[in-house]
Parts: structure tokens; C-alpha cells; sequence
């Protein structure tokens, strides 16, 4: 799955986004959803939560593998170490911590410049 998030520049508004596919590549399913007013991390954050429980909603059980890719190292970063996190944003890491204990869960930084497709999403959904 990979995921992001996307916010006007006066922080007004935003959006997630994200695509799941299969181990060979082929699109299964993709998202694009509005968030409320935050910083830019506020809504990776928002879009990997909610790639996440989607996932965990669609394969239940503890069977399923799943690789997460986004553009955000500072996301990544509180995910594996929460108590680095911005106390403002540390219940939303520690859910993510919390679903991430669903199964094999990867974390996957690419970078910005090939993540075009899921940036799309993302602003798509802030209409």
C-alpha cells in the first residue's frame, strides 16, 4: 500500500490518499479522502492510519503481509520510536503502533518524486 497526505498551505484543509496493490503490481483498490485543518504531518499521519485500518479491515487476521510506502520520514520515524513524537499527534501514533501489531507490517520511505500517483489521491481529496 502506499500512502499520503496533502494540505492547503494556510492549513485549512486537506486530503489522504492511497493504492493498494497485490504483490505483482496489479491496483486492487485506491482511496482519496478529505481531512480537516492540521499541519502536513497531521495528514500522513491521517493516511496511514487510515491505509492501515482499511487493510486490517479488508485481510483480517494475522496471516497477512503488507508493505507501507510513504514519503514521510518523520512519520516513519514516531511510529517506530513514539516517544519522539509531537505530544499534539502522539494518540494518532500510538494507534498506528497499536494496528501495526496486526500481522507483518513493513514501513517504506520512497521518495517524494515517484509517489506522484498516491500525491494525486491525496489532493483529489481535498476537492
Amino acid at each position: 500500500m502506499n500512502v499520503d497526505g496533502a494540505m492547503l498551505k494556510n492549513g485549512r484543509g486537506g486530503g489522504i490518499g492511497g493504492i493498494l496493490r497485490d504483490s505483482g503490481g496489479r491496483t486492487l483498490m485506491t482511496f482519496s479522502e478529505p481531512t480537516g485543518p492540521g499541519p502536513p504531518i497531521l495528514a500522513e499521519l491521517l493516511a496511514i492510519r487510515f491505509g492501515l485500518a482499511l487493510f486490517n479491515a479488508l485481510y483480517p487476521g494475522n496471516n497477512q503481509r503488507l508493505i507501507l510506502e510513504c514519503d514521510c520520514q518523520t512519520a516513519v520515524n514516531w511510529i517506530s520510536s513514539p516517544a519522539g513524537c509531537s505530544p499534539i499527534l502522539k494518540d494518532i501514533v500510538l494507534e498506528i503502533v497499536r494496528l501495526c501489531r496486526i500481522g507483518e507490517r513493513k514501513f517504506r520511505i520512497i521518495p517524494r518524486a515517484i509517489n506522484i500517483e498516491v500525491d494525486r489521491l491525496a489532493k483529489d481529496g481535498i476537492g
